[in-house]
């Protein structure tokens, strides 16, 4: 991996292409392109290829809501 500062697990790299950012999000490849579509991931071709840059995926994480507890008695 050129490019990329290891942070643990997690490699922190300037761009990655969707199939990139899919893998490392822990979502589908569908699912990045369902974001962008909606306007809610940014991202940037160069030539033909699709980049999401680093800042963008960063504040798409921001952006995501935060999940609400669980009551106590309700079952999974």
């Amino acid at each position: 991996m050129e490019n990329a500062i290891e942070d643990g697990k997690r490699s922190l790299r300037a761009a990655e292409r969707p199939e990139e950012f899919a893998q490392s999000n822990s979502i589908s490849r569908a699912k990045v392109y369902q974001e962008i579509a909606a306007g809610r991931l940014r991202a940037v071709k160069v030539g033909t290829a699709t980049l999401i840059l680093a800042e963008d995926g960063d504040a798409w994480r921001k952006s995501l809501p935060a999940m609400a507890p669980r009551s106590a008695g309700k079952a999974a």
